[in-house]
């Protein structure tokens, strides 16, 4: 199944979301602040991240912005934000994320987001040297 990181200081909902999606078949891991998480991201490179905003100091909001500008795939990482924010929608609006949850997270909310962010995945496209000649690209 899928490789997901959870970067949430709630210890007992992280564990929680941990234990079910386990059960579910996936691979998690758990980051309790943001600047551990983004470390753990360019370790493990999860397929999905469950990220909470309210996080102690780098934010939710500042580890979707140090993913999107770090490449090496970071980028397409779909992101489910958690909050309890009371501006979730207008916040995931911004950073860009179409994916969010409200908190406390009820599963029957969860789980389909997380499939559709599951399957929004997209694979880093390869980079091909290209030689250029007289009016046509040639592919090697």
């Amino acid at each position: 199944m899928a490789q997901i990181l959870i970067i949430d200081d709630d210890v007992e909902c992280a564990a929680m979301l941990a234990v079910v999606l386990r059960a579910e078949g996936h691979r998690v891991r758990i980051a309790h602040d943001g600047k551990h998480g983004v470390k753990m991201v360019t370790k493990l490179v999860p397929d999905v991240i469950l990220l909470e905003l309210t996080i102690p100091g780098l934010d939710g909001s500042g580890v979707v912005y140090r993913l999107h500008f770090m490449g090496d795939g970071c980028e397409l990482i779909p992101i489910v934000l958690l909050s309890g924010h009371p501006e979730l929608v207008e916040v995931a609006g911004r950073l860009g994320t179409p994916y969010y949850v409200r908190k406390p997270p009820i599963l029957e909310a969860l789980m389909p987001i997380l499939a559709r962010a599951l399957l929004a995945r997209i694979p880093p496209t390869p980079q091909r040297p290209f030689e250029v000649g007289t009016g046509r690209i040639t592919i090697t």
